[in-house]
Order: structure tokens, then C-alpha cells, then sequence
């Protein structure tokens, strides 16, 4: 059974998991004081765009390929 929108469940499970691990990084590193709010904000979007980027690239053909979303191309003119 598909997940959401075409992709799997363990895709969307590790695209999920990419953008809510630098999320709980982020609240640790404020938490112990390392880092300050505004500083922490930068390095955690940094860290998760980063984290989707590694997580498409492992599974190039889950994004790079039609999931059949009900569009219809175009009659040619």
C-alpha cells in the first residue's frame, strides 16, 4: 500500500525524520545554553534542508519519478 501521495512509508518516514532531528537538536543546544535562539533558528533550517537534500538523494528515483497524482497533460495542439 502506497503512502502519502505516491511515495512509501519508509520514504516519508525519512523525510520526516530529516526535518524533526535538527528540530531536537536545536531545542538540546538551547536548552544546554551552547547556542542562542537566533543562531540555533539558522543552523536547524540549514540542518534540515540539508536532511532532505541527503534524503531525496538516497532515494533519487522516489522523487524524480511521476506518482500518478490525477494530472493530465495536455492534448497537444
Amino acid at each position: 500500500m502506497d503512502g502519502y501521495r505516491g511515495h512509501g512509508w519508509r520514504a516519508n518516514t525519512e523525510m520526516a525524520a530529516s526535518m524533526v532531528l535538527p528540530t531536537f537538536d536545536a531545542i538540546a543546544l538551547v536548552a544546554a545554553g551552547v547556542m542562542a535562539v537566533d543562531t540555533v533558528l539558522m543552523v536547524e533550517h540549514i540542518a534540515m534542508l540539508l536532511g532532505m537534500l541527503v534524503a531525496m538523494v538516497l532515494r533519487l528515483d522516489e522523487y524524480t519519478q511521476h506518482h500518478g497524482h490525477g494530472h493530465v497533460a495536455p492534448a497537444a495542439a
